[in-house]
């Protein structure tokens, strides 16, 4: 298999969509401050710990799910810090994100498709010295095969991502390529012809944002300091998001949230879904807002 290079950081729009249509992936840089970066690591440690205290933590081997592994996901950042709510709404990778979702691979895409998206899901990976690389894999294999990405994944960096401590190994180009459609149960192979992966190599304070057809997989952290990120997962306005957030939200505390996380929630109707009572398309519908129940004469 050939060898590719990964894209430069990029500094505006124009350059990471080139990057991400190219590559599949394109590298943000300074799309977080030194001080957001140290804010909500220094959260996300202490949310961590707490977890692991709880008995409560979501540990794996690198590979798979395992209790005793090395590694650690955490869930549910939305609900588990003021931070980690300003990150799903930074404006220069979303703004990426959205004009991915508004195009295809042979122009833009018709509407009402175009534009928007939701939030996912927002999780954190937290690489740990004796873990193992997570098999490549790519976000959208429970999906049909689609000529354009249906969800587009965001890792923040809070560490230095480096080959030795686990950076996020991705297949440079691999979502053109056509893959296997999904059988459940069974893991999809990667397809012959995709190149070697190779380690997204970027400074703490970068934004990953890639294509939910590309390849990758979490690296192998041979350091003793563990590595940081953050995933921020979003997925087109019409489909089911990854977390059930009507379970996992204090629906009290979303009234206080900000338009645009609303928005990505799912608050917000999008053509005539997403409706509570009567409402209208582009409206946010408020938690708590009166809607028509049972009447009698």
């Amino acid at each position: 298999m050939k060898t590719l290079n990964s894209p430069p950081l990029s500094n505006t729009l124009e350059e990471a969509r080139k990057h991400f249509e190219e590559f599949g992936f394109a590298l943000i840089a300074n799309a977080l401050s030194p001080d957001e970066v140290k804010e909500a690591k220094e959260r996300l440690i202490e949310q961590a710990e707490a977890e692991r205290q709880a008995g409560v933590a979501m540990m794996d081997s690198g590979a798979t799910f395992d209790p005793n592994g090395p590694n650690q996901r955490v869930w549910s950042l939305i609900t588990k810090g003021e931070i980690f709510r300003k990150i799903a709404v930074k404006e220069a990778p979303l703004n990426l994100i959205r004009d991915r979702f508004a195009a295809t691979n042979d122009g833009p895409m018709p509407e009402p498709f175009a534009g928007e998206a939701l939030l996912s899901s927002l999780s954190a990976n937290i690489a740990c010295k004796g873990g193992s690389a997570m098999p490549l894999h790519f976000d959208q294999g429970y999906l049909p095969v689609t000529p354009y990405p249906m969800v587009i994944n965001m890792m923040w960096m809070l560490s230095d991502f480096t080959e030795e401590n686990g950076a996020t190994l991705m297949v440079p180009g691999s979502h053109k390529l056509q893959p296997q459609q999904a059988i459940k149960g069974q893991a999809i192979p990667v397809p012959e012809e995709a190149p070697e992966p190779i380690p997204a190599v970027a400074p703490a304070g970068t934004a990953m944002v890639f294509d939910g057809r590309l390849w990758h997989g979490t690296g192998a952290n041979k350091t003793d300091d563990p590595r940081y990120g953050i995933l921020a997962y979003y997925c087109r306005p019409f489909m089911r998001q990854q977390e059930h957030f009507w379970l996992t939200l204090d629906w009290e505390e979303v009234k206080d949230y900000a338009p645009e996380l609303k928005e990505l929630l799912g608050l917000k109707m999008w053509g005539p879904l997403g409706m509570a009572g009567n409402g209208k398309d582009g409206t946010i519908q408020e938690v708590g807002a009166p809607v028509i129940r049972e009447m009698h004469l």
